[in-house]
């Protein structure tokens, strides 16, 4: 297991040159499907998929929010550019739906995307090795019913934090999830993301699902 490594300052939240993606799709090859939407009990292979602004996969209804003002609103069982799990595994290929969102991947500031999961909704997403430190999730997520505002959410090959927005500028005091390991969170803010500190194990990734069971 990997050690995290205790940050001791206070992470600033700075967004520089913000640029507005166009509403078309683009074409993306030679991508990797993150490990944890394999041999996952919360995942089947007729599961639709799209992709989005930030390398992540997404399956079901999803709407993406910045400063709680709307931007979109997704499904993937309703996209011309999502694929099948099993599809994808063949083809290895997707677009990537693009909707008013910031250019960024997995960071060194906290989110400033919400992504609201629908009932049975979903995201994935692959951690980026080529460069140390501190990385956020693109987005944070919580559930569209309120009621039950609890999120399963699986790390894959390196370990990695989950908090709400309460610890994101401590990040230390986030809950730590293994290797292989799942657990549920219900942050004080119904907000979550994941973060991580150099993830060095190629395919380390992550996954969070408005799964009630």
């Amino acid at each position: 297991m990997k050690k995290f490594i205790a940050l001791g300052s206070i992470l600033v939240l700075t967004i520089i040159g913000a640029c507005t993606a166009h509403a078309d799709s683009k074409k993306e090859t030679n991508q990797e499907i993150p490990n944890v939407l394999l041999n996952n009990d919360k995942v089947k292979d007729s599961d639709t998929l799209i992709k989005i602004p930030g390398g992540v996969y997404v399956h079901g209804k999803v709407t993406i929010t910045e400063n709680n003002k709307e931007i979109a609103t997704l499904d993937s069982d309703n996209n011309p550019d999502a694929k099948t799990l099993k599809n994808l595994k063949l083809s290895g290929n997707l677009n990537i739906v693009e909707a008013s969102i910031l250019k960024r991947e997995d960071g060194s500031v906290p989110p400033i995307y919400e992504m609201k999961l629908g009932q049975d909704a979903y995201a994935a997403g692959v951690w980026d090795v080529n460069y140390g430190g501190i990385h956020y999730t693109p987005y944070a997520y919580e559930t569209t019913n309120p009621s039950v505002d609890l999120l399963y959410w699986i790390s894959k090959r390196d370990s990695m934090y989950i908090g709400g927005s309460e610890v994101w500028n401590n990040p230390t005091h986030g809950t730590v999830v293994n290797p292989g390991e799942g657990t549920y969170i219900n942050p004080p803010y119904n907000s979550s993301a994941a973060w991580t500190y150099a993830p060095f194990v190629a395919g380390a990734s992550w996954y969070v699902g408005n799964i009630w069971a």
